[in-house]
């Protein structure tokens, strides 16, 4: 289960490290809810967005660190649409980080604030964390979710991302 919220005042004092401003979705996000009790692996029903892990803002700092010293090598905003120093990791799992840009991005998104993927790459996975959270909704409330593998059919899957989030994976 997720713990209650943290003020704006504690998301920015722990977040001290962060050397650009939190973006606001990911101060709300905090604000509304602050991660699991324990890690995913000591939770009955962990919360997943997709494949990350909600991550503790502790978990977060050393998450950017990992981050910035692998992806964050030679990262250019022309070569990867974002840059990642000022980009906040608030999900991760098995060294991959779901992200949002603070500052600038040249992603083919029309969001200010969109969710990017870091695993085997640097890809926009969603317009936004709103998407994200519609997005993660309707995959659990299918028909056809397994909860036991936290899987859905790659068809079902894939309509229901890009129905939230138009124009992710096209070329």
């Amino acid at each position: 289960s997720l713990l209650p919220g943290l003020s704006r005042e504690e998301i920015e004092q722990r977040c001290s490290w962060f050397p650009a401003t939190i973006p606001d979705p990911v101060v709300e996000m905090y604000m509304w809810r602050n991660v699991q009790a324990s890690d995913v692996w000591g939770e009955p029903n962990p919360f997943w967005f997709r494949d990350m892990s909600f991550s503790s803002l502790e978990i977060a700092k050393d998450e950017y660190q990992r981050m910035v010293s692998s992806y964050g090598v030679d990262n250019t905003l022309e070569d990867d649409g974002v840059i990642l120093e000022t980009s906040f990791p608030f999900a991760a799992f098995n060294g991959g980080w779901y992200v949002v840009p603070s500052e600038e991005h040249a992603l083919p998104v029309g969001s200010r604030y969109p969710v990017v993927c870091l695993l085997e790459g640097i890809d926009w996975f969603f317009v936004s964390i709103e998407k994200m959270l519609d997005t993660c909704h309707d995959w659990v409330r299918h028909d056809s979710y397994k909860y036991e593998d936290a899987a859905l059919e790659e068809d079902v899957e894939m309509s229901i991302w890009r129905q939230h989030n138009p124009g992710v994976f096209s070329d």
